[in-house]
């Protein structure tokens, strides 16, 4: 085979399988927007800035959970994120032109550790705006009422949100192994909580974990809900009597729901989501 002959066959390949990636997404966007219900809340979904939204995998997920639990995603992307001033009035143009009535916050690349007092040392993908873009809305979003669930990075932020910390569990090689893995692991939700009766149990044998970053001291008004068997905080919610007018709503796991989809109980994390925004709207 000639060089050149090679180099058009390689090059048809990969226009080919452009054009098939294309093609899925457009198909996969056309049944996704079929499936939302008239009355679905506008939810504000965060892009994920990790190495697997070059290919759009995170967003789809998180995409596909919120529609199946009945809402609709309006995406927040990262070009959206990169404001050099990211404040309030950023956020609240945001929730406004969109007509938002929730928040997921999703997963991503590391919170930037100046944000709780410590260096940037061994830490991946920090994106400064993006945490900057996120706590303006929170912030906002609190004023507002609007619930929020996080997820990994998600709940990373929220507790930061509120003057907690974090640890680097890439400083620990067991936890390292554990919580970076696609084997999954166990998670111990707390007796009696919010978290287990929405869930089910008190004990989830299985949850997929992917990052490096975890809830170390929690924040103002931040109660945790779970843990895993190795004392990693995997859940966090903001009480009632944090929220101004105890109306608030936010919640928050270490793990990734939107990738146990098939498991009922997970996605009655979204629901509950899904269930307290129409609230929000039926009250516009």
């Amino acid at each position: 085979m000639t060089k050149n002959l090679w180099l058009k066959r390689t090059l048809f390949v990969i226009v080919a399988l452009a054009l098939i990636y294309i093609c899925i997404k457009i198909v996969y966007r056309a049944r996704l927007e079929y499936e939302v219900p008239e009355d679905a809340p506008n939810i504000a979904l965060t892009v994920d800035d990790s190495w697997l939204s070059v290919f759009g995998v995170s967003s789809a997920a998180y995409e596909n959970a919120i529609i199946r639990a009945g809402g609709r995603p309006v995406k927040i992307s990262t070009e959206m994120m990169d404001c050099l001033d990211c404040t309030a009035e950023t956020a609240a143009a945001f929730l406004d032109a969109n007509d938002i009535q929730g928040v997921l916050l999703s997963g991503g690349g590391d919170v930037d550790p100046r944000l709780y007092g410590l260096e940037t040392t061994n830490v991946e993908r920090v994106m400064r705006s993006r945490d900057d873009f996120e706590l303006a809305l929170i912030k906002e979003a609190e004023r507002r009422h609007l619930p929020i669930l996080g997820i990994c990075r998600g709940a990373q932020i929220l507790n930061v949100s509120r003057g907690g910390t974090l640890k680097n569990i890439r400083d620990n090689s067991l936890l390292k192994s554990i919580h970076f893995n696609v084997a999954g692991h166990s998670v111990q939700v707390d007796t009696g909580s919010y978290l287990a009766e929405l869930v089910g149990t008190s004990n989830i044998q299985k949850v997929q974990s992917y990052h490096g970053q975890a809830v170390d001291t929690p924040g103002r008004g931040v109660r945790v809900l779970a843990h895993s068997s190795e004392g990693v905080k995997e859940a966090i919610e903001f009480t009632p009597e944090s929220f101004n007018d105890s109306t608030g709503w936010v919640l928050a796991v270490q793990w990734h729901p939107e990738l146990a989809l098939t498991d009922d109980n997970q996605l009655n994390i979204f629901r509950e989501l899904v269930k307290r925004s129409k609230v929000v709207k039926r009250a516009k």
